[in-house]
Parts: structure tokens; C-alpha cells; sequence
């Protein structure tokens, strides 16, 4: 099958699994291939080969001449029948198109992934495979969830997490705020802040920042605020949007003769810039101070001067879990927390 068909294939059965799970153990039937067809636009052999593997997994049990039906045995193999009740939790991170995780995310994840299942819940990875909100608020709907922990989605897709919200779904955001819908994320600004104060009084006046976009701009944001408050204008020209072209752009910059003496990279392991320095001034390391967030701190193999973050993750998982406990209570307030980043000079 081509990439378009394995997704349309996957978004068929990720539909029946939820629907199976829905049955309850009980055998209910489900839509027709002609009726998921239109409902998904995709093709009937597509829809076929979708419920053909299913019938062929057990999932499903097709009755000649009345229909397909869940298998009632299904939710025996799930879970025990004391666990019958127990809601079902959708995890989507950014876009929901993300194939690999970075540390960061992975580290985000791991958190809510460890805390959630306390609710009690089920936990399902949500994956999106289109961008329009509307269409994107049809299928987080389809997905059949009780409830959604949306870590950083996408500005555009304020307006679903308003819809969800307004529909009484119980919802959290992660790494953002929006509205009065309930939220955690982390005080980046203030890391900025502090990282800011740090570098002052280290001498560092010619500080490199990357990648200069939300939220990571609100770092920036905070760096600059420390600076002002001691008189000093940085340089906003070193403060780059693209980390995936960060790296020629540090190269370019330092062979203009600028003093680099500071790198704020985010989302990187230390090693990977202190590699790439070395590469292109072995003496750098005399004058350079690096800061990396993302919780990753890895050995260092060369004597720079760094700044670590410690991001409350742990944190993050249980605030995460005890709003969303709320929201199934009945408690429909909306909890706003901003988690303090700490910064360790090394």
C-alpha cells in the first residue's frame, strides 16, 4: 500500500478498535463498509482490507446476511471485568503528526504516561493525519475519547480546544495557555529571567539564541528582560528562528569576528554543539558559555562553562493528572498552573 493508503488504513482501524473497546464486552454492530467509507472518504477496498483484518484478528465476528459485530469476548482480553468503567484517555502531542520524538518530548510524555494511568485510565497515543481544524476536530472526535491531555497544539487549533471545551470535554492543555481552559506548562519566561542574570554576571554580551519561536520565545523574552534591567541592549540579530539551519548561521556569525561568548541552544544535547564548536574554533571553549534546556543533560566531554535546566517533568504529570481527575469529578474549574524551571550553573 502507498503512504496515503496505510494512513486511511490506519485511521479505519484506530475508528473499530475504539469502537470495539466502546462495546463493553457486549456485541454491537458496527457500521457497514459503505457506511465508514462515507464517513472517512476513502475507498471501499481500503475499508475492506481494514475490517477484513480485524474479522480476522477476532475483533469483530461478521453474521451472514445481518452484519458485522463487536466480539464480546473482546473485553475480557482487555482487562479484567472490574475495569469495565474506566475512561479512556487521548495523549496528543503538537500536531499529532510526529513520527519520532525528541529527548524533550519524549521526557514530556514519559511523565504523563507514568501519572495518568493512577485516574484509572486507559491511555491512547492520538495520532492526527490532517491539518484543517475542522477536520482535525473530526478526528479527535472519532477517536471515541473521554478525555485529552494536548501538550502544545498549534495555535490554529485553539479554536477545536474551545469547541472540546465548550462541549463540556473534558479537556488539559500542556505547554500553553488558552482561554479558560485548564492548563500546565512551564514558566519559560522566567527561565529566560534567570538564565539571563546568570550570563550578565559571567561577562557574556554577545549571546546567541535559537530557536527564537513560541514558546522557546519566551525565553528570549526573559533573557532580554535581565539584560535591560543592567542597561544592556543585546544583540537581536544573534537571535535565530530556524534550529535546523542553526547551525551554518553559528558558523556565519562567528566568521563575521563577532565575540560570541554565549549559546543558548535549545532542544539540544550539550555534546552536539560542543562538537560542532570545537570544529570551528578549537579555542572557543576559553570564552563560551552554553545553555540547553529540555531536561537532557548528558556527560560533558570538554571543559565549557554550561548552564542545565531542571524541568520539573515529574511534576508536570501529576498536575496534569489531578486537573483531569477534576474535570471527571465534576470540577470544571479552570486550573491554570505555570511550573517553575530551575537553573543549574555547571
Amino acid at each position: 500500500m502507498s503512504d496515503s493508503s496505510i494512513s486511511e488504513y490506519m485511521k479505519i482501524r484506530r475508528y473499530m478498535m475504539n469502537v470495539i473497546y466502546r462495546a463493553n464486552g457486549q456485541s454491537v454492530q458496527v457500521p457497514t463498509i459503505l457506511e465508514l467509507s462515507r464517513k472517512f472518504g476513502v475507498s471501499r477496498p481500503t475499508v475492506s482490507k481494514a475490517m477484513k483484518a480485524l474479522t480476522d484478528e477476532g475483533y469483530i465476528i461478521g453474521k451472514r446476511g445481518i452484519g458485522s459485530f463487536t466480539n464480546p469476548n473482546f473485553k475480557m482480553a482487555l482487562s479484567s471485568p472490574l475495569e469495565k468503567d474506566v475512561p479512556l484517555v487521548g495523549i496528543l502531542i503538537g500536531d499529532g503528526m510526529a513520527v519520532h520524538y525528541s529527548s524533550y518530548s519524549s521526557r514530556l510524555l514519559g511523565a504523563l504516561l507514568n501519572h495518568l494511568p493512577y485516574l484509572p485510565c486507559y491511555v491512547h497515543l492520538v495520532s492526527l493525519s490532517v491539518s484543517d481544524p475542522e477536520h482535525v476536530y473530526e478526528e479527535i472526535r472519532n477517536e471515541r475519547l473521554d478525555g485529552l491531555v494536548w501538550h502544545n497544539p498549534e495555535p490554529q487549533n485553539f479554536e477545536v480546544c474551545r469547541r472540546l471545551r465548550k462541549e463540556k470535554f473534558p479537556l488539559v492543555l500542556g505547554g500553553c495557555r488558552c482561554d479558560d481552559i485548564p492548563s500546565v506548562d512551564f514558566d519559560f519566561e522566567d527561565a529566560g529571567y534567570q538564565c539571563g542574570k546568570i550570563l550578565y554576571r559571567k561577562g557574556c554580551r554577545n549571546v546567541i539564541f535559537f530557536p527564537n519561536v513560541f514558546p522557546w520565545s519566551l525565553e528570549a523574552e526573559g533573557l532580554l528582560r535581565a539584560y535591560r534591567e543592567e542597561g544592556i541592549i543585546l544583540n537581536e540579530n544573534l537571535f535565530l528562528k530556524d534550529c535546523y539551519t542553526a547551525h551554518e548561521k553559528i558558523r556565519d556569525i562567528l566568521s563575521y569576528g563577532i565575540p560570541v561568548d554565549a549559546i543558548y541552544g535549545q532542544m539540544l544535547t550539550y555534546n552536539t554543539i560542543e562538537d560542532y564548536l570545537l570544529e570551528i574554533d578549537p579555542e572557543i571553549y576559553k570564552r563560551c558559555t552554553l545553555v540547553a534546556s529540555g531536561g537532557i543533560v548528558v556527560p560533558p566531554r570538554h571543559p565549557f562553562h554550561r548552564l542545565a535546566y531542571v524541568v520539573p517533568f515529574d511534576e508536570y504529570g501529576k498536575k496534569i493528572t489531578g486537573i483531569l481527575k477534576n474535570e471527571f469529578s465534576g470540577n470544571r474549574e479552570p486550573e491554570q498552573y505555570a511550573l517553575k524551571i530551575t537553573i543549574e550553573s555547571k
